[in-house]
């Protein structure tokens, strides 16, 4: 079953503004085609949102694959870098990211008039059975944790017609580091692959696969 990871960046949120033309940060997180489209979009901060929504999102795919694998955005590249730098509030895009010689994962990105989000999956397959959301928060200063953990739930529950008590969100320590969050079934594993993620006012989740048939019994 394919790998689903899923990211997005709140556009009016104050720490992503202005970064777009920050040379020095872009330097840290891009490779040099990416910084040229970054200097070229008309919205400088939306382009650098859009990239870096698709290397988390890539990342989040990487780290079910290899547990405990490095971030290293400056090291990744993503196609197309000035066709999403040019999207506009309503249209979406796919690409690539590329972590390595050997490993590409595959993104969708979608751009709205103050947010940016990107799933991401290590199939193309996983782009089109994939279920997401974007959230936005009841109230400024909502913890988005226990809120997005929440509304994942609830549909997961919803569409298998299951009681949402019987679920739980779990994150374990691998080598010291968290690891991907997995969605429990009456305490056991599943079998459907999570990913969520937050940023200002907006949280958001995907999931791909369904319960075995005997977790549903």
């Amino acid at each position: 079953m394919p790998y689903v990871g899923n990211d997005l960046v709140d556009l009016s949120f104050p720490e992503n503004q202005k970064k777009g033309r920050d040379s020095r940060y872009l330097e840290k997180i891009l490779t040099a085609p990416e910084m040229e489209a970054v200097h070229r979009a008309a919205n400088a901060d939306a382009a650098l949102g859009a990239l870096w929504a698709s290397k988390e999102a890539a990342y989040k795919v990487l780290c079910k694959q290899i547990p405990g694998a490095a971030f290293v955005p400056r090291r990744w590249f993503v196609d197309r870098p000035e066709i999403i730098a040019a999207m506009l509030p309503g249209e979406s895009a796919e690409s690539r990211v590329h972590v390595s010689s050997q490993s590409i994962i595959f993104i969708r990105l979608s751009f709205s008039q103050d947010h940016v989000h990107c799933l991401a999956s290590d199939e193309p397959d996983g782009l089109e059975r994939a279920h997401w959301s974007i959230e936005r928060l009841p109230k400024p200063g909502f913890d988005p944790s226990p809120f997005v953990r929440h509304r994942l739930i609830s549909r997961v529950a919803a569409e298998l017609n299951l009681p949402a008590e019987g679920f739980d969100i779990v994150r374990i320590r691998q080598k010291g580091e968290l690891a991907p969050p997995v969605l429990l079934h009456n305490g056991v594993s599943s079998g459907v692959d999570i990913t969520l993620s937050h940023d200002g006012r907006f949280a958001a989740f995907a999931y791909l696969g369904r319960l075995p048939e005997k977790a549903k019994e």
